[in-house]
């Protein structure tokens, strides 16, 4: 896990979060008291609070810090289940539409993978 991955991962939490209770940058600033920039500078992934800031935010968004954690970690076990599948597609020639030999299913959807184009036989 690189270290950018969990900042970014935090941020996007963060904002949703903010976005959720209906508050601005400027309003969450003010209520925990940060500046409006670090606020946005922590949403973008390219700051990490530290746990006093951690802990003021949660509080000023009406929500425990544990629970931005968790919901932080629940983002990067999204983001690493991606990161295998997309290799996967990769080698087995799927990688989007028309990119690949053969098309594969996306699990748990019932449908069998299918040849295109013209097969031997």
């Amino acid at each position: 896990m690189a270290f950018t991955e969990l900042q970014k991962a935090f941020g996007e939490v963060l904002r949703e979060t903010r976005l959720a209770a209906g508050m601005s940058q400027e309003a969450l600033s003010f209520a925990c008291g940060r500046h409006r920039t670090y606020v946005s500078l922590i949403e973008r992934g390219q700051n990490s609070p530290s746990i006093t800031t951690l802990w003021v935010l949660a509080e000023a968004l009406g929500i425990s810090s544990a629970k931005m954690i968790g919901l932080t970690e629940d983002r990067m076990a999204q983001e690493d289940a991606g990161k295998v599948l997309r290799p996967l597609r990769a080698a087995r020639g799927t990688s989007g539409p028309g990119g690949g030999s053969v098309v594969v299913p996306e699990p748990g959807s019932g449908r069998k993978a299918k040849p295109k184009g013209k097969t031997r036989g």
